[in-house]
């Protein structure tokens, strides 16, 4: 069987380690069992695939051999295996693909798809046969007389085992000259072959040599054509890479230009960005401070306007508290003095009357003008109170404008 190269002795490995048998992995490269075996144990335990030393002594025939082989019993028909051996020098043993030759003359049962397939499975070589050859092999010969003196007996076997002892029978009788004869004939035809094969290896030989000059002059043609190609290539490549260069070294100039310039507009945007936002903060936080300012301000005047309405209020109430005690006062002792004056003075009750009614009558003018006036001025102060929250709902609906205004100036901005 043919050796592993170090390619498929990789992809034998490979299969195997993908979960391949190895029985699968020795038909497919077709190798021995072994041969697979041992590659697995010598990876496992060198992490190698390489092939083990060898002495470098010849142990099989080479390619080169192996056409001569073909080539001198294709010559020499009647040539054994050691004859072939005892031609090569240093020759131990002649390779199994070699030795395993099946010679057919290219007849129609020979090249049926069955027959083509069992040897292929078998790795059976067959012998390189030329197409209307004539019949090279002596055997061809005794089969032909063997088969005519069957035919020539009386009656023909029936069975296949009366054949093969008629067939044996025959073979038996035929005789030594007659053999002698047939294979006289077949070396005879064998040298016209011979002849005829020289002939037309010499026609052959000088076709090619024709042929070779031919070929030598278009070869010698097509290496300076090539040649002169390959120089247009090399200075046209040269002046292109020199161009390449010339283009990289511009757009790289470009680029860098362009990357500059951008990293200085980012720069600049960020700088400005950053100090909008500083600034952004800092007005925010100034509003912000001047609206809680305006704010607690605001909530200050609500409250002092609160205590100063309550006080007022208390004040008033004080004060009506007051002028009342003294009315009722007043009056008691008013109305005591008429008791007095009526029950000492019965006389002068006319003129007490008279005076009495005068004082009364300025008593109720006092009492009506004093009402009239705190009438006025709770007047005064009503109106004083409404149009301060007038005042002050004015202003603080400025101060919203003002505000509103300023903070959409800022987003604006």
């Amino acid at each position: 069987m043919p050796r592993l190269n170090a390619a498929d002795r990789n992809v034998a490995i490979g299969r195997i380690q993908r979960g391949e048998s190895q029985s699968s992995d020795s038909s497919n490269f077709n190798v021995h069992h072994s041969t697979i075996c041992r590659l697995c144990d010598r990876y496992t335990q060198f992490n190698s695939t390489a092939d083990r030393p060898r002495t470098g002594r010849q142990r099989v025939t080479t390619p080169a051999q192996d056409r001569y082989i073909r080539l001198f019993h294709l010559r020499h028909r009647n040539a054994t295996v050691s004859d072939t051996a005892g031609r090569i020098p240093g020759l131990r043993r002649i390779s199994d693909q070699t030795r395993e030759l099946f010679q057919q003359d290219n007849a129609p049962l020979h090249r049926v798809r069955f027959t083509v397939d069992y040897r292929h499975n078998a790795n059976i070589n067959g012998l390189p046969w030329p197409s209307r050859s004539p019949d090279l092999n002596p055997i061809e010969h005794l089969s032909d007389e063997l088969d005519r003196r069957v035919h020539q007996r009386q009656n023909m076997p029936p069975t296949r085992p009366q054949l093969a002892n008629a067939l044996q029978a025959e073979c038996r009788r035929i005789p030594q000259d007659r053999i002698r004869t047939l294979i006289q004939i077949k070396q005879y035809e064998h040298s016209a072959d011979k002849l005829r094969i020289k002939q037309y290896e010499h026609s052959a030989d000088k076709l090619r040599n024709k042929q070779y000059e031919h070929s030598a002059d278009k070869l010698r043609i097509k290496q300076y054509e090539h040649s002169a190609d390959k120089l247009r290539i090399k200075q046209y490549e040269h002046s292109a890479d020199k161009l390449r260069i010339k283009q990289y070294e511009h757009s790289a100039d470009k680029l860098r230009n362009k990357q500059y310039e951008h990293s200085a507009d980012k720069l600049s945007i960020k700088q400005y960005e950053h100090s909008a936002d500083k600034l952004r903060n800092k007005q925010y936080e100034h509003s912000a401070d001047k609206l809680r300012i305006k704010q607690y301000e605001h909530s200050a005047d609500k409250l002092r306007i609160k205590q100063y309405e309550h006080s007022a209020d208390k004040l008033r109430i004080k004060q009506y508290e007051h002028s009342a005690d003294k009315l009722r006062i007043k009056q008691y002792e008013h109305s005591a003095d008429k008791l007095r004056n009526k029950q000492y003075e019965h006389s002068a009750d006319k003129l007490r009357n008279k005076q009495y009614e005068h004082s009364a009558d300025k008593l109720r003018n006092k009492q009506y003008e004093h009402s009239a006036d705190k009438l006025r001025i709770k007047e005064y102060e009503h109106s004083s109170d409404l149009h301060k929250i007038k005042q002050y709902k004015h202003s603080s609906d400025k101060l919203k404008i003002q505000q509103y205004e300023y903070l959409s100036d800022k987003l604006k901005i």
